[in-house]
């Protein structure tokens, strides 16, 4: 007898055991990929199923402390341009130059120290119309990697390439194509385009064509990798050598230049690397571009929260039901309805002082407006939510079905003072020598290719519910 219900209790132990393993969430990867290496995945949680039967999920971590970098690559381009910024004049024999630790220098070095706790693997190379890994392993790349001997390649690198003409589109598209899903790639360069031979009438065309094919590259990449970010920072490095006019003039100049930090990969990623970096955090990034995400994790409180679905509605998963009682709650002391979205930007790579700013907010309501945002204070939201939105009813009637639209627009840029057309000699001035040839149509080009592939061109995330 005893035998018998040892039997029975077992069997119904693991049936239990069985229904709770297939009803509990597990991690669910980007591109439905079951590496366990993978770093490119997002913890879902069963939200709730619909009456269609469609599981719907919310999002509620994208990359938690836990999560590796896959791979770190940077890329430094080592075309003749880039020396001035690793030298300094000889002080025994001025028609020479020794190496320095420069600001360009610093840069690589401290953000391979940065991802030291994050990355699985870091890899080095140098780049114009070729790529040539750095296999010095045993030594510290910025500070060892980019010494003159190693970037002109006399250790004898494969094949160091072309050094006198670096194709901008050519390498920005290279590193695109071959950045992946769980890996952060950075291209540290001038960025200044060789337009060798071209003619003063040529130059806007010739950086236009430029513009274009890294609009065409970002697309192609985002059709495919649609959480794909752009990160650029600027920097100043001092500058001691030849800087190289349009027609390959000589310019001899000894100072600061700018140089630049691209930073490429997804958006959660780029998020993760700007909290741990120094280098990222003593700047603000010069712009940052991804395509509007509508799947950034919310909640919307004052009332009741149902999963909603309806062939009207598509794309709205929250449903807030207020009850005549419910309303009652939900208004202050002068009898205003107010409502709380609570949203987890932590995942955005956005300065936190854009995100505290209503005037970055837009609502999308004929009955509600914003009234302020701040960052959740209650330890109980803090593990879910990171900012919370205060929305209040302007109307002496209370909303039904009201459909309710709330996005955070994109930060807008200008690169105009950073960038030149100069095309002479005598135009390279004080200030023309702080600025960098194109910088602004390569810029425009970025922000078009997200603009373009985004569902809300213009916004950074999009935050959609009902209320009736």
């Amino acid at each position: 007898m005893y035998k018998k219900y040892l039997i029975t209790g077992v069997l119904l132990l693991v049936i239990v055991g069985l229904f709770i393993a297939i009803i509990t969430p597990s991690p669910v990867e980007c591109k439905g990929k079951n590496d366990k290496n993978s770093s490119c995945y997002y913890l879902l949680s069963k939200y709730d199923t619909l009456s269609n039967g469609a599981e719907q999920y919310r999002v509620d971590n994208f990359y938690p402390d836990s999560v590796m970098i896959d791979c770190f690559s940077i890329y430094v381009e080592n075309s003749a341009s880039i020396d001035p910024y690793l030298q300094v004049q000889n002080k025994t024999n001025k028609n020479s130059y020794v190496d320095a630790f420069t600001k360009f220098k610093e840069v690589a070095d401290q953000l391979l120290t940065d991802v030291t706790d994050i990355s699985n693997s870091n890899k080095c190379y140098y780049i114009n119309d070729t790529i040539i890994e750095y296999k010095d392993k045993g030594r510290d790349f910025g500070r060892y990697g980019l010494t003159l001997d190693n970037i002109k390649n006399k250790k004898g690198y494969n094949n160091k390439g072309d050094r006198s003409n670096t194709e901008l589109s050519f390498v920005i598209d290279t590193i695109v194509k071959r950045n992946s899903s769980g890996e952060i790639s950075v291209l540290i360069s001038d960025f200044i385009p060789s337009p060798k031979g071209s003619s003063e009438n040529d130059i806007e065309r010739y950086i236009s064509s430029i513009s274009n094919k890294v609009k065409g590259s970002l697309k192609s990449k985002l059709s495919s990798q649609p959480q794909l970010c752009i990160m650029l920072y600027r920097y100043n490095s001092q500058f001691d050598g030849i800087y190289y006019g349009t027609n390959d003039e000589n310019i001899r100049y000894k100072g600061h230049r700018p140089f630049y930090v691209m930073f490429i990969g997804n958006y959660g990623l780029l998020s993760k690397l700007k909290n741990k970096s120094k280098i990222m955090n003593g700047s603000e990034p010069c712009c940052v571009y991804f395509a509007s995400q509508n799947d950034i994790p919310f909640g919307v409180f004052s009332g009741q929260l149902k999963p909603f679905s309806d062939e009207n509605h598509s794309g709205i998963h929250k449903h807030l039901i207020l009850t005549d009682e419910l309303k009652e709650k939900a208004k202050n002391k002068d009898g205003e309805l107010f409502i709380k979205l609570k949203m987890d930007l932590s995942c955005l790579p956005i300065e936190k002082d854009y995100l505290l700013d209503t005037a970055n907010y837009v609502i999308e309501s004929e009955c509600f407006y914003i009234e302020k945002i701040d960052e959740v204070s209650e330890s109980k939201d803090k593990q879910k939510y990171t900012h919370v939105l205060t929305l209040k009813n302007n109307k002496t009637t209370l909303p039904n079905n009201n459909r309710i639209r709330v996005l955070l627009k994109a930060k807008k840029y200008d690169f105009e003072q950073y960038s030149s057309m100069a095309v002479h000699q005598e135009m390279y001035n004080s200030s023309d020598s702080i600025k960098t040839l194109g910088i602004e149509p390569l810029r425009q080009g970025i922000e078009d290719a997200f603009n373009e592939k985004s569902k809300h061109p213009l916004c950074y995330a999009v935050f959609e519910f009902l209320i009736n």
